[in-house]
């Protein structure tokens, strides 16, 4: 896996020595300070990709860059025409658009050993558009009821518990689980400060699903921090806003992580 270090902007930079034109940049959201990572599912979900690759042994060097919440954009970014985030440059290619990010990663370093099940690639799909979109309407207040969201949920939790498996498509993380993990540890973290909403403890194929994620070092290591979660959705349109007391305390306090999960969830050795 690629190693890194942090320069004096706190961004990451691979320890080995490159030509410049080799290494993939990754420019992701700024957290609260615009200095340090920050907490955006999308932006979650390409550091994971690109960390995976790596540990599959792929020839990747990457880094991973900062931008500030400030509509000042880096130059890099500016001089390429990337307006959204996250967003690559990668040599000659410029791509600020998830899907066509995923695409050119995909596409420059395939993993032949991936398990190839469409039928379940369509399933998750489905059901990660449907939560999520469910999520944010709720978190958004568009709608006061969490039952639309349980819902989703719990279709979630019916196809993980059919699953034999750590993950989605086997024991190792895969592309789906890039796109599928970061959304749920968003709504497990945001939505118990913002809307006083928690994941049901019998949704055990979810929480089990959880649980392997926070034990699986990619993940670990791609996440968050708990307050950069909830700042996130605090600062969106027509989500619950935080008091100023509660702002001041998630922007000072210690960094926390939620990667506990109920008992119910941990897998017992006999």
């Amino acid at each position: 896996m690629t190693k890194f270090k942090e320069d004096e902007n706190n961004n990451q930079e691979p320890e080995d020595s490159e030509c410049e034109a080799d290494i993939l940049t990754l420019y992701v959201r700024a957290g609260c300070d615009n200095r340090k990572y920050g907490a955006c599912p999308f932006c979650q979900r390409i550091f994971m990709l690109l960390m995976l690759k790596s540990a599959q042994g792929a020839a990747i060097k990457f880094r991973v860059a900062t931008v500030p919440t400030s509509r000042v954009l880096p130059p890099a970014l500016k001089a390429n025409g990337l307006r959204n985030l996250p967003a690559i440059i990668h040599g000659d290619i410029a791509i600020d658009t998830v899907e066509e990010i995923m695409d050119h990663i995909e596409a420059k370093y395939p993993d032949y050993a991936q398990i190839n099940d469409l039928t379940l690639n369509e399933n998750v799909d489905k059901l990660t558009r449907n939560f999520f979109s469910k999520f944010c309407f709720y978190i958004k207040s568009v709608s006061k009821d969490p039952s639309a969201l349980i819902a989703e949920l719990n279709r979630l939790d019916d196809l993980l518990k059919g699953t034999t498996t750590r993950f989605l498509l086997g024991d190792s993380l895969s592309h789906l689980d890039c796109e599928v993990l970061p959304k749920l540890h968003h709504v497990r973290v945001s939505a118990s400060m913002l809307k006083s909403f928690f994941i049901p403890s019998h949704l055990v194929g979810i929480w089990r699903y959880l649980n392997n994620a926070y034990n699986d070092e990619i993940f670990h290591k791609s996440c968050p921090p708990d307050q950069e979660i909830v700042l996130h959705w605090a600062s969106r349109p027509d989500t619950p806003k935080l008091s100023y007391e509660l702002y001041a305390s998630l922007t000072r306090n210690t960094p926390r992580f939620s990667f506990d999960v109920p008992a119910v969830a941990i897998p017992i050795n006999i």
